[in-house]
């Protein structure tokens, strides 16, 4: 992790990491991998680790970013009702 720097959400403060040059690989429809490299990937990371703070974050929804969005030219689709959700290029 190069830079680390507080963020704020739903009550909670992260750390948010820039792991630099990254790989993420998805599965497609036809059951197919799409690799695709980042160069400046970041994640958030809890600031407190213990079991209640775990416990009082796991309700926070992993969040894709709109700069990942843009940049790879992907649409995310979520139905909350019918519990579906994805990505889209």
């Amino acid at each position: 992790m190069r830079k680390v720097e507080p963020v704020y959400l739903a009550g909670f403060t992260f750390f948010k990491a820039t792991l630099g040059n990254s790989l993420m690989t998805f599965r497609t429809d036809d059951q197919k991998s799409l690799t695709i490299q980042f160069n400046n990937m970041g994640v958030l990371i809890p600031t407190k680790l213990g079991p209640n703070q775990l416990e009082g974050v796991k309700h926070i929804p992993s969040i894709v970013g709109n700069d990942f969005l843009e940049q790879e030219k992907f649409g995310l689709y979520v139905n909350p009702s019918t519990k579906v959700a994805y990505l889209e290029r």
